[in-house]
């Protein structure tokens, strides 16, 4: 009893329920609409969505329960530890016979009990009624308590960030405002530094896929807790917030010892922390300054200037905070600290852009590299290590690749900060050396460039298992392969192979097509005829890896998880010869019979691309203007049959036109079937456009 006594005082508490129990109440009714009458209301419709009702517990719908998490406990905390932010109220509780510890104790006791009592009750409700309902297919009473713990959890660490905050502010305000900050700022300072490094460092990317939002409380609780995705909450994640709980716990509770009381009403109540306040905006207000420049401009002219405005603008709205007037304004000397830190930020700057660790230029050595992970996004890279791809370690590719990377830097004149309207995409290399060391680099290229170099590495055996899933399927697992043409005629068509031995037959034909692509092959932009669907066996699904993270990941019901995707492309000339020699292709593909006819007419710039995206179709019946345009109609089916051969996906021109190719152009193609119904869109563009086309707008 004594010690009891001494850890909590009995009458601070009763006051904090008596005045901050509705609180809870509003709490309460709140989580009470959201979860057990949002059950009831679902399981009363007919047409009830399962996943629905479950989604509410694994808060994967999450903006009202995450408003909650995020605004309860910091008006809980604002409003229990509001006295030490009134000079008043500090004095008359401190002047009382209670150590402080007591009171901290005793207001953090309250706020918890606030906090976890509406999710208990919450909880509790939503087992009665799955028990007395029935409701065990739609959610389970696991489903309820994982609910429990992850809201207890995150509104603990949201509770204590605010009431951490609240020792360091004397201004309630500020105390929220500076809570949210707090607890956004690992994301917010990563993203801004990594964008801000990208910039000035060629060659620096960072690996912004790898769970990010996991680093916010914040972003963590929008991105919801879905166990059966990389969304789920990991014991390690809750080792770490109940670790992050107690630091704040106890960190705030040395503040609130050392706390001065006369600081009540300043913004910063530690006069030693203010200028890590003061600085702070500053640097983060320059970074924020500099990348919206950056993303709108491009130049570094343009980038500095957005330094100079955004720090000088924090620097200013820090001061006004501290000093809560505009005086500072009057003297000159007040923005000497401004001075030093624009001197110190500059020689870091110049540092970086002049590279003076050797960054850019950096490559590891040929024979220390064990294997390296070269794509062009770090998606495969962040799987779980039994997925992932993209790893080359064959030593001619390892050659190859280098000899890219080495050209890439040769060439930072060309990728780095121009302004040129080529399409770019992102190169990733991940080198992982025999130290046990990573050095990763990446650019944004635009890939044509460099065909020369990626021609020997997409045409490796080494790349191609790693692109074509159909290299690594076994015939003897196939159950079926159907091919469905890439055009809606109006009628289904499909071709099924279900013979075992045909189904190995063209498995072979399409796992040597794939091998003899070559790069040329593997760019062109031709529509494929068809898409292919080859279906798994139940018991072989084991040995697809892909397949099986995918079932499980779904739950694994439903045969779409048990297919491998892949296509017929118009290069794939010995499936075509098979699908010919067997009668499949009439089924497989679109014919020229099906098409009545097809209208072309060259878009030459982009404002005629903008125009016809805009109109989004050609004209059936054409207007006196539209009559000026000129157009190929094409009735002649062996003509139908090479446009169906040669022609592209529309959104072809668009890139294109992003090119700056203007002057080249391009043919927008539209089909029609019968009916005269439209049929699809199509492209050429480049070497596809068939001679009596070409011959036809020359004319």
């Amino acid at each position: 009893m004594k010690s009891r006594t001494s850890f909590l005082n009995k009458g601070f508490v009763l006051n904090d329920f008596r005045k901050y129990s509705w609180v809870a109440v509003v709490y309460t009714l709140a989580l009470l609409f959201i979860i057990p009458l949002n059950i009831i209301m679902m399981c009363s419709n007919d047409d009830i969505y399962k996943d629905a009702v479950k989604n509410l517990l694994l808060i994967n719908n999450p903006e009202t329960q995450a408003t909650l998490m995020l605004a309860v406990p910091v008006v809980l905390a604002v409003l229990l530890f509001r006295y030490l932010q009134v000079k008043i109220s500090a004095d008359a509780l401190h002047s009382l016979p209670v150590k402080r510890s007591n009171i901290y104790r005793s207001h953090i006791f309250t706020g918890i009990i606030l906090l976890i009592l509406p999710v208990l009750i919450t909880g509790a409700i939503s087992i009665l009624l799955n028990l007395f309902l029935d409701l065990g297919s739609y959610y389970s009473v696991n489903d309820v308590f994982r609910w429990m713990g992850i809201t207890v959890l995150m509104n603990l660490v949201v509770f204590l960030a605010c009431v951490l905050v609240g020792m360091l502010v004397g201004i309630s305000t500020v105390q929220g405002i500076l809570t949210y900050v707090l607890l956004f700022f690992p994301v917010g300072i990563t993203v801004l530094l990594t964008c801000n490094l990208e910039f000035f460092i060629y060659g620096f990317m960072f690996n912004s896929d790898y769970q990010l939002d996991k680093l916010s409380p914040i972003t963590r609780i929008f991105a919801g807790f879905n166990p059966l995705s990389e969304r789920s909450m990991s014991s390690g994640e809750i080792l770490i917030y109940m670790a992050i709980c107690l630091v704040l716990f106890f960190l705030a509770d040395y503040l609130y010892k050392i706390r001065n009381l006369e600081n009540a009403t300043q913004t910063i109540a530690f006069s030693k922390t203010r200028n890590v306040f003061k600085y702070g905006v500053t640097f983060c207000t320059m970074l924020l300054g500099g990348l919206y420049f950056q993303q709108t401009q491009q130049t570094i002219g343009w980038v500095v200037f957005g330094y100079l405005a955004g720090s000088l603008t924090g620097y200013v709205i820090a001061e006004i905070m501290l000093q809560k007037s505009l005086g500072f304004f009057k003297e000159v000397k007040n923005f000497k600290g401004y001075a030093v830190f624009s001197a110190i930020v500059i020689i870091l700057m110049l540092g970086i852009r002049f590279d003076m660790i050797g960054y850019e230029k950096k490559l590891p050595p040929l024979d220390e590299i064990q294997q390296v992970y070269f794509s062009n996004s770090f998606y495969n890279y962040n799987l779980d290590k039994k997925y992932q791809t993209d790893f080359f370690s064959d030593q001619g590719n390892l050659e190859h690749i280098q000899q890219l990377h080495r050209r890439i830097i040769e060439d930072k004149d060309i990728n780095y900060l121009n302004k040129n309207k080529e399409q770019k995409r992102s190169v990733i290399f991940i080198y992982q050396l025999s130290n046990g060391s990573t050095m990763t680099r990446g650019y944004q290229i635009a890939y044509d460039a460099y065909a020369d170099y990626l021609k020997p590495i997409c045409e490796s055996e080494e790349y191609k298992k790693m692109h074509y899933d159909i290299l690594h399927v076994n015939p003897d697992d196939v159950e079926k392969i159907t091919l469905r043409p890439n055009m809606n005629t109006g009628s289904y068509k499909e071709a099924a192979i279900l013979d075992p031995a045909e189904i190995e037959e063209a498995i072979a034909m399409m796992q040597l097509d794939a091998m003899n692509k070559t790069y040329e092959l593997m760019t062109e932009q031709k529509e494929p005829w068809a898409d292919v669907s080859i279906l798994i066996a139940n018991n072989k699904l084991h040995n697809y890896p892909k397949l099986f993270k995918d079932i499980e990941k779904r739950g694994g019901d439903g045969d779409k998880d048990k297919y491998i995707h892949t296509a017929w492309n118009k290069s794939d000339h010995l499936l075509e010869n098979w699908l010919q020699e067997k009668g499949y292709d009439r089924k497989a593909r679109i014919l020229p019979e099906e098409i009545s006819y097809l209208l072309v007419e060259k878009i030459e710039n982009r404002d005629q691309w903008e125009e016809f995206r805009r109109t989004g179709h050609f004209k059936d019946e054409q207007t006196a203007d539209d009559k000026k345009v000129k157009r190929l109609e094409i009735r002649d089916k062996s003509q139908i049959e090479t446009c169906l051969r040669e022609y592209g996906d529309r959104w072809l021109l668009d890139y294109s036109f992003t090119q700056d190719n203007e002057g080249i152009g391009g043919y927008i193609i539209g089909f029609y079937g019968i009916d005269n119904h439209n049929l699809d869109y199509g492209s050429f563009a480049g070497d596809n456009v068939p001679d009596f086309v070409k011959e036809f707008f020359e004319e």
